[in-house]
């Protein structure tokens, strides 16, 4: 997935967000399991989003869907919750969309 400044961001099975900035062509490691709320067990990213804001959704294996917005400082995780029909229909993301 790339941003909006053409970085290259790549999730990984350990809840770690590389990316490669073009501006000095190296790979850097964004640790974000240390932000992750307790509620996420699982932590390995299956998929990526940038949204037309800047903002990262990233999808889980098992955990949902965690909310980036690094503006504000703001983490935000979406969950299945059994007999609320407005939460996510499954906690294993494979796919975000805008």
């Amino acid at each position: 997935m790339s941003d909006q400044h053409g970085s290259i961001w790549l999730g990984s099975r350990r809840g770690k967000l590389h990316f490669l900035a073009l501006d000095d062509h190296n790979f850097h490691l964004k640790d974000l399991t240390q932000y992750f709320p307790s509620s996420i067990h699982e932590k390995s990213i299956s998929s990526i989003l940038i949204d037309n804001s800047g903002d990262i959704w990233l999808g889980t294996e098992t955990s949902g869907v965690i909310h980036l917005n690094d503006r504000m400082g703001l983490i935000r995780h979406f969950q299945h919750k059994k007999g609320q029909f407005n939460s996510l229909s499954d906690n294993a993301i494979t796919t975000i969309k805008q």
